[in-house]
């Protein structure tokens, strides 16, 4: 019985933090949603505090059932708040800004716009450090202009550690510079200029590569290159190629990357081949399902935020130019690749269809920040 009241007093306390950070502190959503978040589930998700209030509140809705903004409101009419304060809570964005708005509705409103908009100007200062998850820091390392910004975002991003999958990162610009990115030991480990010899990346870390490198013909020993599919094998082999590359000579760059990649691809486990030409801003691919070349041409797309998002089937049988094939983006859609990809995979198979809700569902909670339209020669 104890136990059942300070759990009780627990889930009260934090909905206590949440309705009044959202009443006496102008309504920042930055906090209030992960403090209500945390009461609902202690699940870990994506950084809410890059959520608009919109997306945070359906992403609740969905899971829960309830959001935070009627938590809020319910408790504050338990506790007989003036009406005043309880329409502050059910009323945000443009609603909230309207002609005849009450005025503590309007003063909210203001002050949450306000406070998320200091929180995104903050997102890459040296104040806040994101914590992101591998895959969600490409995000991030896309959203620099240069290699010497990815390096030097060292100051405001660390990856979490999670999951069996360890990756590190290859990055490049259209200025030539290239770099490699790791986090060995909770440290950032880059290798650039002059340390990166050859801009090559498998599975091992870049130390120990290019120390394997170094037995080998033509890279300071003896041994000769014969095509090994292990990823230090791949790894001598795309630098031999790399470095046998004249672009003066008759293969174009985009077709003698394919070679490379063809040089190091594994049968059936080679599901993609990508090469970006960054200079040309188009992407050229080809798949496991579908060996025709394709290319996106970044220079015709439109990233303006107000731009529906639209996306693309990768093994869709097409050729050549797809940048005008892309469709509006759906969450059928997107439910309906995680199914397929997760029956067609073996390991895959016996994931529940709560996690594969939750992965289907995980876009609906992005938001895109500021003009999100970039410089494609960079």
């Amino acid at each position: 019985m104890g136990g059942l009241r300070v759990s009780k007093l627990s889930n009260l306390f934090n909905t206590l933090i949440g309705v009044f950070c959202n009443i006496l502190c102008a309504g920042n959503v930055t906090h209030t949603g992960k403090s209500i978040n945390l009461f609902l589930t202690s699940n870990a998700s994506p950084d809410l505090r890059t959520f608009s209030l919109d997306s945070l509140l359906s992403i609740q809705k969905q899971r829960y059932g309830i959001n935070h903004r009627e938590i809020g409101a319910a408790a504050l009419r338990y506790w007989k708040f003036p009406e005043s304060m309880i329409n502050a809570q059910c009323v945000w964005d443009k609603a909230a800004l309207s002609k005849g708005t009450p005025p503590l509705t309007w003063i909210c409103e203001v002050a949450r716009d306000f406070s998320q908009s200091l929180f995104q100007q903050a997102l890459w200062s040296k104040d806040l450090l994101i914590e992101a998850e591998p895959l969600e820091s490409l995000v991030l390392f896309l959203s620099a202009g240069e290699v010497d910004d990815v390096i030097a975002s060292d100051s405001k991003i660390r990856i979490e550690r999670g999951g069996s999958a360890k990756i590190h990162y290859l990055v490049a610009d259209a200025g030539g510079r290239c770099a490699t990115i790791e986090f060995l030991s909770g440290k950032l480990v880059c290798h650039t200029k002059d340390t990166l010899p050859w801009g090559v990346l498998t599975n091992h870390t870049y130390a120990s590569s290019l120390a394997h490198l170094g037995r080998f013909d033509g890279f300071g020993g003896s041994l000769p290159v014969s095509a090994n599919k292990t990823s230090l094998g791949r790894f001598v082999n795309a630098a031999a190629m790399v470095s046998r590359f004249d672009e003066h000579g008759d293969d174009s760059s985009v077709d003698y990357a394919f070679a490379i990649l063809d040089r190091v691809a594994q049968g059936d486990y080679t599901k993609w081949s990508i090469v970006y030409d960054i200079r040309g801003s188009t992407i050229h691919f080809r798949t496991f399902a579908n060996g025709n070349r394709r290319s996106v041409a970044l220079a015709s797309c439109d990233f303006d935020c107000e731009s529906p998002v639209r996306v693309l089937d990768v093994n869709t049988e097409l050729t050549g130019d797809v940048t005008n094939d892309f469709v509006p983006y759906s969450y059928d859609l997107n439910r309906d690749l995680i199914e397929t990809a997760f029956d067609g995979t073996s390991f895959l198979k016996s994931v529940s269809s709560e996690t594969r809700r939750g992965l289907a569902e995980y876009p609906e909670g992005l938001d895109c920040v500021g003009n999100a339209r970039r410089d494609t020669g960079r």
